[in-house]
């Protein structure tokens, strides 16, 4: 039997929200200050965000605008599912490197496990975020999923 979804807000004490109750009947109590469970990995990465004393040194993001295409950052963050704070993440610690010209950050399990961001690998594994310009104030070309990097994930090895 699926526990019952319940969201009661009490007059007497309005910073205790019940969440939920379990097939046991026990009551799961959340408090406004801390992340519910239920609360998805991009609301979760934005709190995170908010508390990264880092975040300062990336200054103000600005897609570059090309004459062909004014809105290519946008378009391929919505169809790529990737947030602006996916982005910033990849800014703060990414692995840099050069590509024609631009600098490249990449997000992999090795870098995301030394960061308050680690809880997030199978969310930001892959991440490539191109700019003209680095950090501070950098301006980016582009961002995607680098497939390689991607597809690594939790690698099982089989000893045979």
């Amino acid at each position: 039997m699926p526990s019952q979804q319940l969201s009661i807000r009490s007059h007497v004490r309005p910073q205790i929200i019940v969440t939920e109750i379990v097939e046991s009947g026990i009551l799961k109590i959340h408090n406004n200050l801390e992340e519910p469970l239920e609360m998805d990995a991009n609301k979760k990465l934005t709190r995170l965000l908010e508390r990264d004393s880092n975040c300062q040194a990336i200054g103000t993001i600005s897609a570059v605008q090309r004459r062909k295409d004014r809105n290519h950052l946008e378009r391929r963050q919505q169809q790529r599912a990737i947030s602006n704070e996916m982005i910033k993440v990849a800014l703060l610690y990414g692995k840099k490197g050069f590509s024609r010209g631009a600098t490249v950050f990449t997000l992999n399990d090795r870098i995301l496990a030394k960061t308050p961001y680690a809880k997030f690998i199978d969310l930001l594994r892959g991440l490539r975020v191109v700019c003209l310009d680095g950090p501070p104030d950098p301006k980016i070309l582009t961002a995607y999923w680098h497939e390689a990097t991607k597809r690594r994930g939790h690698k099982v090895k089989a000893y045979h």
